[in-house]
This record gives structure tokens, C-alpha cells and sequence, in this order.
């Protein structure tokens, strides 16, 4: 399950880049608002990386040296 919300919670991140990456191509005067889009979806995609990962560690007792 929390699988599935990774992949959507990605695929979601990265769904908003494609279209703020077409926007630019075909709008460029939307370059500046559009690229502010792209790089909040950055840190969204590693926290929902992170959180998974931690869940997983925790669920498998996985620890860091």
C-alpha cells in the first residue's frame, strides 16, 4: 500500500513537471512562474522518497551504520 502512494505521489511530482516543461516550450513567456513549479516539485518527490524509505527500514529493521 504504501507503495502505491509512493508511485502516485512521484508520478503526480512529475506529471507537473512535464506540464510546466510544455508550458515553457510552447508559452515561453511562462519560463520564470513555470520553472518556480518545477523546482517545488523537487523536494516534494525526495520527501515522499525519504518517508517511504523510512517506513520501509523501519517495517524490515533495517539500520544505518
Amino acid at each position: 500500500e504504501k507503495l502505491s502512494f509512493l508511485r502516485h505521489d512521484v508520478n503526480n511530482h512529475v506529471g507537473l513537471i512535464m506540464a510546466a516543461m510544455e508550458m515553457i516550450q510552447f508559452k515561453p513567456d511562462t519560463t520564470e512562474k513555470m520553472l518556480a513549479s518545477i523546482l517545488d516539485q523537487v523536494p516534494k518527490i525526495t520527501g515522499a522518497i525519504a518517508k517511504f524509505s523510512g517506513a520501509f527500514e523501519k517495517s524490515y529493521g533495517i539500520t544505518r551504520p
